[in-house]
């Protein structure tokens, strides 16, 4: 079970381990200021997987958002449990884009942004800081990737919400490839988990470059 962490350190450590750029929620259920700049935390080097496939997806997740919002929704629909409320937006009758909220609407948990004519998805989830109680209820984590006919592609990056550990790597085809790394991030300290499959990771080069 992970600790519960106070408001203050975990809006610190959010600004340590800035994975996306700041997520908020306006009246109408939107996410805003999708800009997303830097998928490592600042200041810690050797965290680097691949650059070209980093920016790469981290563009492609840019753009996957951006036009998602410039579409017109045919309709919101709303389903709820007794902790989560999640929307789902639809055009031409197909949800392209979803967001989670706690229940008194303060945090924003999880989203996804599906395109309509690429079929990449940009999704996340979110450490709740309003509800940091909700953490206690384990598995929770910032998550940024990117998917592709429903499968992880790219670079995708995971800090848990206790702030122990940070973690990035890349995806094909839903698999994990090459290598991953590791961060403690009270240490510093980077480990590396090497999946294989480099060639995999050739292929993968020239897939985006084809994407683009």
């Amino acid at each position: 079970m992970l600790p519960v962490i106070n408001k203050k350190h975990l809006i610190r450590l959010s600004i340590l381990i800035f994975l996306a750029s700041c997520q908020s929620v306006n009246e109408a259920g939107d996410i805003i200021n999708t800009t997303e700049k830097n998928l490592n935390p600042i200041g810690i080097k050797n965290l680097e997987i691949n650059t070209e496939i980093e920016d790469w997806t981290n563009n492609q997740r840019i753009r996957t958002i951006d036009e998602v919002n410039s579409l017109d929704f045919d309709s919101i629909s709303t389903d709820s449990t007794d902790i989560y409320i999640n929307q789902f937006f639809y055009f031409n009758g197909v949800s392209i884009k979803a967001i989670g909220f706690t229940k008194d609407r303060s945090d924003t948990v999880a989203f996804y942004y599906k395109s309509p004519t690429t079929e990449f998805m940009a999704n996340g989830e979110t450490c709740p800081i309003e509800n940091a109680e909700l953490i206690e209820k384990g598995g929770l984590h910032t998550y940024r990737g990117l998917k592709y006919k429903e499968q992880h592609i790219g670079i995708a990056t995971y800090l848990q919400c206790d702030g122990s550990t940070f973690k990035k790597g890349v995806y094909f085809n839903g698999n994990k490839i090459g290598t991953w790394k590791t961060l403690n991030v009270q240490t510093k300290e980077i480990t590396e988990k090497d999946f294989g499959n480099s060639q995999l990771l050739d292929e993968l080069l020239l897939l985006t470059r084809g994407l683009r």
